[in-house]
């Protein structure tokens, strides 16, 4: 396939790049031992940063599953960002406050948060006097109550703030680094001949040219293809 692409379309090295992975191991093992995860992401944006345009994702068989986690990987990961950015912002401001009114170091933390997103969301202040006052508890317990999610110190509430904007960000990233997504005998049906057959051409022993297997190939493809939709029309 990618001998086809370089012959045909022009791909080379420059802007081509392979994303292995160990089929023995779970996606997610794979990133607690490589950095799997993080390091297609960062490929990805490597590669169309220096092409200028998203790319397109072709996935063989089981790299089809793979690809799939990839992607929900990503949208927590991004979720957990903006969720991150909110507490570092909010502890900047709290700090800057009391470094400014050190006389006042008992005042309530949520009134140094007055204003914050220009009132986007309403009764954040709130949320955030709740916030730091777990963490000066010691939190990571359920509490109970509308609170009660606290499984990695995370206000449930801001979470919601945070999972809306995380999916939003991954939305843009998909949409600059995505153009089109190739699932090639998915998921876990990806025998070379077929493959090759649909690329090439292969004619399986039999006394026929690969062109004639090819043009035989796609034309059974779409046969079934067409079938297919006068029996969903029916």
């Amino acid at each position: 396939m990618i001998q086809w692409l370089a012959d045909n379309l022009g791909y080379d090295v420059t802007n081509i790049i392979g994303l292995p992975y160990d089929w023995r191991l779970s996606p997610e093992r794979m990133e607690g031992r490589d950095g799997f995860l993080t390091l297609t992401r960062h490929r990805i944006e490597a590669a169309v940063k220096s092409n200028g345009e998203p790319g397109i994702m072709v996935a063989h068989s089981m790299g089809n599953v793979v690809f799939r986690y990839f992607l929900e990987w990503l949208r927590q990961e991004m979720r957990e960002e903006s969720y991150q950015q909110y507490v570092k912002r909010a502890e900047r401001r709290v700090k800057k406050q009391q470094q400014q009114q050190p006389a006042q170091s008992d005042v309530d933390a949520s009134s140094y948060l007055t204003g914050w997103m220009g009132g986007v969301v309403s009764g954040f202040d709130e949320w955030w006097t709740a916030y730091f006052s777990s963490q000066e508890e010691g939190s990571g317990q359920s509490r109970g109550g509308e609170h009660s999610d606290y499984s990695h110190n995370r206000h449930p509430k801001l979470w919601e703030l945070a999972k809306m904007e995380g999916d939003g960000n991954f939305i843009e990233w998909l949409e600059e680094h995505v153009w089109t997504y190739v699932g090639l005998s998915s998921p876990l049906l990806g025998a070379i001949n077929p493959l090759r057959a649909v690329i090439s051409g292969e004619n399986m022993g039999l006394p026929i040219s690969d062109e004639v297997a090819r043009s035989m190939e796609l034309s059974k493809y779409n046969d079934e293809v067409n079938s297919m939709k006068v029996y969903c029309s029916q």
